[in-house]
């Protein structure tokens, strides 16, 4: 085995002996497409991106060293130009730096020649700019009647805004299972000035199912004849947000009895993610659920349905505000999610409930089911709330320096604190998990390690709901 393990080696040694090149190969260049710029804008290329170099010469090697000649030309240098061919010392790379010139639309060509002794390779690549750019757009519209959807928000323009006054939108395919027209939407720029975009108006057929799917395909069409085209893909369903609040009760934490949107869980009726997508509408709707038992019963106007359809078998989801922290770990606070449905029909949440198994869920370090009761420190400043759990362990929730009310919620803006209170102890159940956390500044504590999956508020929000 050995004998016949050399003979292999010494041949592939040979084999690749014979594809080496001699001299520079130009690699495959796909042609640029992107939209124009309102200024010069600089575009800086390794050359060892452009051509595979030889092996007697190093990828990090100045040409001018090596005797070799390096030389641009651009076909129409009213949109790109050559600004310079150079050996960029920091990086250690030889470069060609091209230059969008400002307003500058339709297309060039880039010829890029490499010499030296008679040795000649060559490669020829283009950029073509465009006033705008249309893209494909899938969008939730409300089984029950009309829905403007802004397309213009997911293309884009040179000049950064579409406006009724500079563009106009039509559609060129109408819809099969409902109806279109343009309306004007307003919309407000930086300065907060106000100006209005097309928009289209969706409207389902009367006879439309629930998920059932359609598309329309639009044009923008420029003042000066320019357009281009995308498709707008629908999904026709009943409301997919959240329609109620069944009951909100956080537990002790630093955003409790803070005020604002964080007490009251109306704020998420109505919304989507707090990140928004192409398929949800954008909301805003954020509530803090304290330490370990805090929970918010959220209901639906229709149910969640195992849909096959669903991308990644995606059925919902739930947006936080997880992201990743200064140092090297995570923001993340997981939130177990359960889900229950209404057997009995009487609108409550009182029939079974099932707890989605997260990563963590069947490690040996999770304590399932068990209870944690909250004793009041009855302090009207914050003050550490110690807990004990119904399995034998006990600590404190302590405070920090940002937030100075008292942790412990307040019966007064929770009532669900007030039914639920016991001689100044609160008690939640839930699934506990262990935490690994980076403890060297104490005010900004963060996760060496975020759970694999299954919990919400656990990691940053897609942008787009139908992306696992």
């Amino acid at each position: 085995m050995k004998r016949l393990f050399l003979t292999l080696f010494c041949v592939a040694l040979l084999a690749h002996a014979g594809w080496a090149s001699s001299w520079f190969v130009a690699k495959q260049q796909e042609p640029v497409t992107d939209l124009g710029a309102t200024f010069n804008k600089i575009i800086t290329l390794k050359v060892s991106d452009i051509f595979e170099y030889p092996d007697n010469i190093d990828g990090t090697a100045n040409f001018a060293d090596e005797g070799i000649t390096i030389e641009a030309v651009s076909d129409n240098p009213d949109v790109v130009g050559i600004y310079a061919s150079d050996y960029y010392t920091f990086g250690k790379y030889q470069r060609i730096q091209l230059q969008q010139k400002a307003n500058g639309l339709g297309k060039a060509n880039i010829t890029v020649t490499i010499s030296k002794d008679g040795q000649e390779a060559k490669t020829t690549f283009s950029y073509e700019y465009v006033a705008m750019i249309a893209r494909d757009l899938t969008y939730g519209v409300n089984i029950t009647g009309p829905t403007p959807v802004d397309v213009l928000s997911n293309d884009s323009h040179m000049n950064l805004r579409f406006s009724s006054e500079n563009s106009k939108l039509t559609v060129v395919k109408q819809p099969a299972l409902g109806s279109c027209s343009i309306q004007d939407e307003y919309h407000y720029d930086s300065f907060n000035t106000s100006y209005a975009r097309n928009a289209i108006v969706y409207t389902p057929a009367p006879a439309a199912i629930n998920y059932s799917r359609d598309s329309l395909r639009y044009r923008v069409t420029l003042e000066d004849g320019s357009y281009a085209e995308a498709t707008l893909h629908i999904i026709i369903r009943a409301n997919p947000l959240v329609s109620k609040i069944i009951e909100f009760l956080p537990a002790p934490g630093q955003f409790t009895n803070s005020g604002g949107s964080f007490n009251d869980a109306s704020c998420l009726i109505g919304k989507g993610s707090s990140s928004g997508s192409t398929s949800v509408p954008q909301a805003d709707g954020l509530v803090s659920l304290g330490g370990f038992g805090g929970y918010v019963i959220v209901g639906f106007d229709q149910p969640v349905m195992n849909d096959p359809r669903n991308p990644y078998g995606v059925d919902f989801s739930i947006g936080g505000n997880a992201f990743v922290a200064s140092y090297k770990g995570v923001w993340t606070e997981p939130g177990a999610v359960m889900v229950s449905r209404d057997d009995n029909g009487n609108g409550l949440a009182d029939d079974e409930w099932y707890e989605l198994a997260g990563s963590d869920y069947w490690f040996s370090t999770s304590h399932r089911n068990i209870k944690m009761t909250y004793t009041d420190p009855a302090y009207n400043t914050r003050y550490t709330v110690p807990w004990t759990t119904d399995n034998g362990m006990a600590g404190a929730l302590l405070t920090n320096q940002f937030h100075q009310q008292p942790y412990f919620p307040d019966p007064a803006i929770y009532p669900a604190a007030a039914e639920h209170m016991t001689d100044g102890t609160l008690t939640y159940g839930g699934t506990l998990i262990r935490s690994s956390l980076d403890k060297r500044v104490p005010s900004y504590i963060e996760f060496y390690r975020c759970p694999a999956f299954g919990y919400c508020d656990n990691k940053t929000n897609n942008a787009d709901l139908t992306i696992a």
